[in-house]
Order: C-alpha cells, then sequence, then structure tokens
C-alpha cells in the first residue's frame, strides 16, 4: 500500500507504507530511503502486525530523513 506524506509546507513525499506511528506520523519508504511525517488525505490504517519484523531506522535526520 502507498502512502502520501507531507514532510513540510512544500513537501511532500510519496512511497511504500511502513508503520503509523501513535502520534499520528506515518513512516513511507521510497527506495532505500525512510521518512517520516504526516499523512496527506486519509491515513493509512494501523494494521496489526509484529513490529519487530519492521527495521526501523536508528538515525533519523532533518524532516524525518534518515541520513
Amino acid at each position: 500500500m502507498y502512502q502520501t506524506i507531507q514532510l513540510s509546507s512544500c513537501v511532500s513525499v510519496h512511497g511504500e507504507f511502513v508503520e503509523a506511528l501513535k502520534n499520528g506520523d506515518v513512516i513511507v519508504r521510497d527506495g532505500d530511503t525512510v521518512y517520516r511525517g504526516r499523512p496527506i488525505g486519509k491515513a493509512a490504517r494501523v494494521q496489526q502486525r509484529n513490529y519487530a519484523e519492521v527495521k526501523r531506522p536508528t538515525n533519523m535526520g532533518p524532516f524525518g530523513i534518515v541520513t
């Protein structure tokens, strides 16, 4: 499933849905890059899944971009 998120007032990213966070943010992946931001439109549903399987980035830079 794909999701579009807003990183700032003029920057948005469209990528593969990875995870919906409790604070309303969504994580998406575009190739090897992972982004975190607010969903545009309807947010993806939080699915019951084993989150231990999801590889979470440990080095989030500005705008939620993995550095």
